[in-house]
C-alpha cells in the first residue's frame, strides 16, 4: 500500500515566493499551507522499497566505461559508449 502524503508550503515560504515570483500567484494559491512549521513537504514515494539489482548489462557497461582513459568530452564519451555496446553484443554472440 502506497504512503499518502500531502504537499504543502509554509506561509512564510509562500510570501517569499510571491515577492520573488509574482507571476506564480495563481499556482501558489492552489497549494495549501502547512499546519505545522514545515516549510515544504514533498512526497518521496514508497518508503523501504529496495532498489533492484543492476543487470549484467549495467555491470558490464559500468566496468567498460571506467576502463582505459577517461573520455575528455561528450563526443569521446559517446564513442566509448558505442564501443562498449559493440563489445557487449560480441560477448553475447549477437
Amino acid at each position: 500500500m502506497a504512503d499518502k502524503c500531502k504537499v504543502c508550503l509554509g506561509s512564510d515560504v509562500k510570501e517569499e515566493l510571491l515577492l520573488k515570483f509574482p507571476h506564480l500567484k495563481a499556482a501558489l494559491e492552489d497549494i495549501p499551507e502547512c499546519d505545522d512549521a514545515g516549510e515544504l513537504v514533498i512526497c518521496q514515494g514508497k518508503k523501504g522499497k529496495a532498489k533492484r539489482e543492476p543487470s549484467k548489462y549495467n555491470l558490464f557497461m559500468g566496468t567498460c566505461m571506467k576502463s582505459g582513459d577517461k573520455p575528455k568530452d561528450r563526443e569521446e564519451r559517446n564513442q566509448k559508449m558505442k564501443s562498449c555496446a559493440i563489445d557487449w553484443k560480441k560477448s553475447k554472440g549477437a
